[in-house]
């Protein structure tokens, strides 16, 4: 499986270099072309990146339901997983969706098919837990604040992990500095069902950074750990923005605690409706 995923980061990489060569290419033949003032396009540029500077339609991998951004209407992104664990590996089909229900308010769900398989061993294939949350953005300005929580409700199948009902509540903050940099950070208390009677409760934290290399490119950075689930991943990747609302995205993560896979590669495309 680590081979596959390399090989997956690999195919990866090509085909976001060849979209993001094509989407220049296009970009300055149409600029070459235009019969718009220097000036006006230099404005228009300076808008678009103070734009991707805030960074509003950009949102962390791992830390997605642990954020401030609150969609503008609907925003949706179908992923794929891979993973490698120690003597075990798997992979996620699934997908998950906001939804603006008021101004500062965002509630949406996360669901996946999920397939585990150890090494010499069986092989699981199965839905997870329908993960619900809400959040609130308690401040809009900058720096931005929100309150939310997150439920696992125990619908999916026991032998891909699931069937578990788990919970957290978390506050999240971003703040936009002058240099376009965007500083993420969460924190919060959670509690995981471990097998029949048996619940952990403890803390979780996180960061994260967003920063925009052009219009339409950002480089992310992150590390989250929970102590009751035991999930510590350190993931780096790229959002790039395809169209007005679409995105491709696509992150590599580094597993340094149990709960968490030894190295995952994650790809998204997501979108946002008004």
């Amino acid at each position: 499986m680590r081979r596959t995923i390399l090989f997956a980061i690999l195919v990866a990489l090509l085909v976001l270099s060849a979209g993001i060569a094509t989407a220049q290419e296009t970009q300055t033949k149409n600029m070459e072309g235009s019969t718009t003032s220097s000036s006006t396009v230099t404005a228009r540029t300076q808008s678009n990146l103070s734009y991707r500077g805030q960074s509003e339609d950009v949102r962390p991998f791992v830390a997605w339901m642990k954020d401030t951004v609150i969609a503008p209407g609907v925003v949706v992104e179908p992923f794929f997983a891979l993973n490698d664990y120690n003597h075990a590996s798997g992979w996620n089909l699934g997908g998950q969706a906001g939804f603006r229900a008021a101004p500062d308010f965002e509630t949406g769900l996360r669901w996946s098919l999920d397939h585990f398989s150890v090494d010499n061993g069986g092989d699981e294939t199965g839905l997870s837990d329908l993960r619900g949350y809400v959040r609130y953005r308690i401040q809009p300005q900058n720096p931005q604040f929100s309150l939310g929580a997150w439920v696992d409700l125990p619908v999916g199948k026991e032998e891909v992990g699931a069937s578990n009902f788990n919970v957290d509540l978390f506050g999240a903050m971003r703040y936009h500095l002058d240099s376009g940099l965007v500083v993420l950070g969460n924190a919060g208390i959670e509690s995981v069902e471990k097998g029949g009677d048996n619940r952990d409760t403890g803390i979780h934290f996180g960061g994260g950074v967003i920063y925009p290399l052009s219009q339409d490119l950002s480089a992310l950075g992150e590390l989250n750990w929970g102590s009751a689930s035991e999930y510590g991943l350190i993931n780096g990747g790229l959002d790039y923005l395809v169209s007005n609302n679409g995105h491709i995205r696509a992150s590599l993560g580094f597993g340094f605690d149990d709960g968490a896979p030894d190295l995952t590669l994650l790809l998204g495309f997501l979108l946002g409706i008004d």
